[in-house]
């Protein structure tokens, strides 16, 4: 781990450590008081905090700025200017677990090791297992997973419950998420394919850029696949550069309407209700998952000793 994620990785934890004692010792104080690590650490980048030099060289009064009470702030400084022979005694470390350890953990050891950014690691691999693929994770307001609760929620999958798809945190109702899904972790959804996201870089697995045809002309593609004007199967890659081709000419819209009158048409009723379709989606690693295992299931075989999931 290089110096500098070290350095965020004991802030990250300063920060959860203050955020659990809040929880804790004064459940009723306001938001304000608790530090969202991903804002902490979006207002260093800004401030100029790339690299460990530049974050040693942090006053506490540019910590307080970024959101951090004056006794926090304090503490971060002194984590960011300490030598880095301690910071690398203090830094966790965490290693790559294996399915048969995995297969192993309780339930609430899952949660505890589940990382959001690795979505198809031995972890996330499980947790999706034991819980159907269902949602159970809940992210508080400053986008951090609440473990405790989470843990709940999947024993009750387990258990057989009816799934969730929401819980009541005080006056506000929060979303619950899949494995391998986060709060505001959108894409651009495939314009033929519902369900389906581009890639970050706005290609699909073809290679075809949709990102760079114009955002109507895409809701007017998902529209004529939705009326059936257009039929094309996920594998016919001929029928898919076509239509792409299509969608780039100048006159796109005019030769789509003409081909496609049904989507035009309700293109317009939509329009007129500010309703069009958003062309976002959750990404899904399901088949992500099933390429990096191959076709052996990383848990067969494997005799956990505890409960049965």
């Amino acid at each position: 781990m290089s110096d500098y994620n070290n350095l965020l990785t004991l802030a990250e934890n300063a920060i959860a450590k203050h955020n659990g004692a809040i929880e804790t010792f004064a459940p009723g104080a306001s938001d304000s008081a608790v530090v969202s690590f991903q804002k902490f650490r979006e207002g260093l980048i800004k401030l100029g905090g790339t690299t460990a030099e530049a974050l040693r060289l942090a006053r506490i009064e540019d910590l307080e700025e970024l959101g951090a009470p004056k006794l926090l702030a304090r503490q971060l400084a002194e984590i960011f200017r300490a030598p880095q022979s301690k910071v690398d005694t203090q830094a966790p470390r965490r290693k790559a677990l294996r399915p048969r350890e995995v297969a192993n953990m309780t339930l609430p050891e899952l949660v505890s090791a589940y990382d959001p950014a690795f979505p198809t690691n031995a972890v996330a691999s499980r947790l999706r297992e034991v819980s159907g693929d269902r949602a159970f994770i809940l992210f508080n307001k400053q986008g951090e997973i609440d473990r405790t609760v989470t843990s709940i929620l999947l024993e009750e999958l387990v258990d057989g419950e009816i799934p969730r798809d929401s819980y009541a945190v005080g006056e506000d109702t929060l979303p619950l998420y899949k494995v391998g899904q986060k709060p505001n972790d959108t894409r651009d959804e495939h314009p033929l394919f519902r369900g389906e996201s581009l890639r970050k870089d706005g290609t699909d697995k073809n290679g075809l850029a949709w990102i760079n045809i114009p955002f109507p002309i895409r809701q007017l593609i998902r529209l004529a696949s939705d009326t059936l004007e257009i039929t094309v199967r996920q594998d016919d890659r001929q029928r898919i550069v076509e239509t792409f081709e299509l969608a780039k000419r100048t006159d796109a819209k005019a030769a789509l309407t003409a081909r496609y009158p049904k989507a035009a048409l309700r293109f317009t009723e939509l329009e007129r209700n500010s309703d069009l379709p958003k062309l976002k989606v959750v990404p899904r690693y399901e088949a992500r998952l099933v390429q990096s295992l191959g076709q052996n299931d990383p848990f067969h075989g494997a005799s956990t000793g505890k409960r049965a999931y």
